[in-house]
């Protein structure tokens, strides 16, 4: 019985302190510095990958995030944590940061080099890519781990939440939408010539991106079963939609 209470106990503790939130301050190679709290203001949710360098799967992964982080721009503050899957010694230069960044378009991460003192890994969950998400109300971890999908579900169920819809539109006030049904996205209101939809698997991958030149376009090698993110994105804005097919 003793012990049985004794690992309640521990279970407990160990599960309240995971949820509790440190207000870690990164730098970035252009030496600008943000603290976890400081990019929770207004209301935005922190989602972080972290990634190596010498990790294959986080290199066929990043161009995904990259689709994914833009169309998140002034809704999300995403951070890129950078380091090396295979050393704990080796620490990431600022030169390899800028290979990443220009090599798969992480213009809208905040990215920094992971690897504190050659030791320790902030943001890496014990395998890779991995993830976290923080909500800004609660400030509290809504999701740790590498499971993308899970990842991506808590990050969008909180933008739901706080925006209280289910399609999310970008900062910007925009007058065009578009739906999904039977394999087939239909678009309405004003869509320019720049419009581009991009479809995004829950693994980072690209499935679809292409320019919008028809009132409708016809999917028809989606995934089944699975959860995937839509982004309309012009000049105008960004609408981003969760959709389980």
């Amino acid at each position: 019985m003793k012990f049985t209470v004794l690992l309640l106990f521990s279970f407990c503790v160990f599960t309240s302190f995971a949820q509790q939130v440190v207000d870690i301050t990164e730098t970035d190679c252009d030496a600008n510095s943000v603290s976890v709290f400081e990019a929770l203001e207004g209301n935005k949710p922190l989602f972080v990958v972290a990634s190596g360098y010498d990790c294959s799967i986080c290199k066929n992964e990043a161009p995904g995030y990259a689709v994914l982080a833009d169309s998140l721009v002034g809704r999300v503050s995403v951070w890129g944590a950078m380091n090396y899957r295979f050393s704990s010694t080796r620490v990431p230069t600022c030169q390899e940061l800028e290979s990443w960044k220009s090599s798969y378009n992480w213009d809208n991460f905040f990215m920094f080099n992971d690897n504190n003192n050659n030791t320790n890994k902030t943001w890496a969950q014990g395998g890779y890519t991995s993830y976290t998400v923080i909500d800004p109300i609660t400030k509290e971890y809504s999701y740790r781990g590498v499971s993308s999908s899970k990842a991506l579900d808590s990050l969008f169920s909180i933008l739901e939440r706080l925006e209280k819809v289910t399609s999310t539109k970008s900062i910007n006030d925009v007058d065009f939408d578009f739906s999904f049904a039977n394999n087939v996205v239909n678009y309405s209101g004003e869509i320019v010539d720049d419009a581009v939809l991009t479809v995004v698997n829950t693994s980072g991958k690209v499935l679809i991106s292409e320019v919008i030149n028809t009132i409708e376009t016809t999917l028809t090698e989606l995934p089944q079963s699975e959860l995937l993110l839509f982004s309309l994105t012009s000049s105008k804005g960004t609408i981003t939609k969760k959709i389980i097919l």
